[in-house]
């Protein structure tokens, strides 16, 4: 029972026939999955590749421009045929013909404030005959009131004057009296009476117009007027060269531009801009050491202070010091206190008399701080001769810098 019941069971036979069928089969599928791959690849490989030379553009467009522009105009077909290249202009020599024809021009307009200052002067002979020598000199038209023009002069041209005068620029001339002197600028102020100048001459009659600020930098180019030359109605260009420079007078320092204008030593005359408005008033007295070939002028701002006092009739207050500023270098480099240090004291000075010395270091004057050369000046113009201030300075001792005080009374420098 048991052998009847057990089976077994056979491995089916191979059929060679029907194996060999399928892989004819498969391999003609691969085949034909291949070419099409193929025919499908070479139509698509010209989009695959410009869309890599787009997308790497776009990269490297990215990484080199820092930002991008959106041009919301719509793209415009450039015509290379009418495309044209901006023209360079050569500069030539009728441009800079203008140039200089435009800034003679300026020169000529202003030369109306330009007179010419005259001066008489008596001398003995050999045999004590009374003889008379004339001078000139150059002075400019600065302010005018109802009855009279004033006009700046430096000392020199009215020295030892028996009489003055001063001829415009069309050779008009009036007599002219001293208004007022300054014995430490050398600044000199003639009035002329305009009764004796005739309606036709005053209407070419200029004054002249003072920057206001006083921009002056390195570079501009500036008009010399008056006799830069040592002939007056003269009109020069150049350029100024620095605006650094300073000369110490009693109780100020003032700014001095240099300028590349060839000039003899007793130049004068002033500095003008491009508009017209002068910005130094050249007077030999504030040459600087070293430029006495070329022009230079003292800054119209910080002069005008003491023009403003003598136009006005006031004398200039005078304590007879020569300072300069301590400023936070100098004081923590040589253990300085604050304010203006003394480098010399005019002999007979009021400041002489009160005490003062070299060396000391001003830091009040009637209760007003003092902290550089500017203000201290400020100050000092602000009061009026015969009045006594109080003066705060320091002085070196052994134990150190100690205060002292002083009473000074402002003077006049003869």
């Amino acid at each position: 029972m048991e052998e009847f019941i057990r089976e077994q069971i056979k491995e089916k036979p191979l059929n060679k026939k029907k194996i060999a069928i399928r892989l004819v089969v498969s391999a003609l599928c691969g085949l034909v999955f291949a070419l099409v791959a193929c025919i499908v690849l070479a139509l698509a490989y010209p989009l695959i590749t410009k869309g890599n030379k787009v997308a790497a553009d776009s990269e490297k467009e990215t990484q080199t421009v820092p930002s991008v522009v959106v041009d919301t105009e719509p793209a415009k077909k450039v015509n290379k045929k009418n495309t044209q290249k901006t023209e360079i202009k050569e500069f030539t020599i009728d441009d800079y013909q203008k140039i200089m024809n435009q800034l003679y021009s300026i020169g000529t307009k202003a030369n109306n404030s330009i007179v010419t200052v005259n001066k008489v002067v008596g001398n003995n002979g050999w045999f004590l005959d009374a003889n008379e020598s004339v001078g000139s000199g150059t002075g400019v038209v600065i302010a005018e009131n109802d009855k009279t023009y004033l006009i700046l002069t430096e000392h020199k041209a009215i020295e030892n004057a028996k009489s003055i005068s001063v001829s415009f620029i069309n050779d008009v001339s009036a007599e002219a009296k001293v208004k007022k002197y300054d014995a430490n600028t050398g600044i000199t102020i003639l009035s002329v009476n305009k009764k004796d100048v005739s309606a036709s001459v005053r209407n070419t009659i200029k004054v002249a117009d003072l920057a206001q600020p006083c921009n002056v930098l390195k570079g501009m180019t500036t008009i010399a007027l008056g006799s830069p030359l040592g002939t007056n109605y003269s009109i020069l260009t150049g350029t100024i060269t620095s605006t650094i420079n300073e000369v110490s007078k009693w109780d100020g320092n003032y700014g001095i531009f240099t300028t590349d204008i060839v000039s003899p030593d007793n130049g004068a005359g002033v500095l003008i801009n491009v508009d017209g408005k002068v910005v130094g008033i050249v007077i030999p007295d504030f040459n600087v050491a070293g430029s006495s070939q070329t022009l230079t002028a003292v800054s119209v701002a910080d002069i005008q202070p003491v023009l403003n006092r003598l136009i006005n009739n006031k004398d200039i207050p005078y304590l007879g010091l020569q300072i300069v500023t301590v400023t936070s270098i100098i004081a923590n480099t040589h253990n300085l206190p604050n304010g203006v240090y003394i480098k010399a004291v005019n002999e007979g000075s009021p400041a002489l008399l009160a005490g003062i010395q070299v060396g000391d270091v001003i830091t009040e004057i009637n209760g007003t701080t003092i902290t550089n050369e500017s203000n201290y000046r400020e100050v000092i113009l602000g009061l009026n001769p015969e009045d006594t201030c109080e003066v705060k300075y320091m002085r070196e001792s052994k134990s150190g810098y100690t205060e002292k005080t002083c009473q000074v009374e402002v003077g006049v420098l003869q």
